[in-house]
């Protein structure tokens, strides 16, 4: 008996099972995959950019009569404080004080932006102070008539603000003028 020709033949056995078994292996993943079935779908990725969101002061100003501006008219000061407000939901004038004309008014403004968006209104966070010659007056409890915006089918939206002034003591007379910043963003 011959053992080392025996063993040759196992090794050349064994080695062509190996040689299979790994031929197997790495060819399998290729079949699998071409006897399964695959499917492809096309996606659309779109984006819309806005129209940048405007505000300004409503000339025209269909709220009350003033031009746009917050107009608390002509006050008659007295020897204690007191405080003239604006409502801008009705447009209507209250105070302590004697007033002296009808014109008064909310400030208004209207909103540019995209149809049917929607946008915040932010008041001033703190007090105006109104000047005259180096006199003043502030202005403060700002008030607005509608609580958010939204555009219409044109892009526009319109509120009103009001506030209160509050008149020193014996004031000094004369025309008080101030500023306030108001600002707007979409939602």
């Amino acid at each position: 008996m011959n053992l080392s020709g025996n063993k040759k033949k196992i090794s050349l056995k064994k080695l062509t099972s190996v040689f299979y078994t790994l031929v197997a292996i790495v060819m399998a993943p290729s079949v699998m995959y071409a006897a399964g079935s695959t499917a492809e779908a096309t996606v659309t990725v779109t984006a819309t950019i806005l129209t940048t969101v405007s505000i300004e002061k409503d000339y025209s100003n269909k709220i009350s009569n003033t031009g746009g501006d917050l107009i608390f008219g002509v006050i008659v000061p007295n020897s204690s404080s007191g405080s003239v407000s604006i409502n801008p939901v009705n447009n209507t004038r209250s105070t302590q004080l004697a007033v002296l004309d009808s014109e008064q008014g909310a400030a208004a403004f209207h909103v540019i932006a995209a149809k049917y968006t929607c946008h915040t209104i932010c008041l001033p966070s703190g007090p105006t102070i109104l000047r005259y010659k180096n006199n003043t007056m502030t202005v403060d409890n700002w008030t607005i008539n509608v609580l958010s915006g939204i555009a219409d089918e044109n892009g526009y939206s319109n509120f009103a603000v009001g506030a209160t002034l509050h008149v020193e003591p014996n004031q000094q007379s004369g025309k008080y003028t101030g500023t306030f910043l108001i600002s707007t963003a979409y939602n």
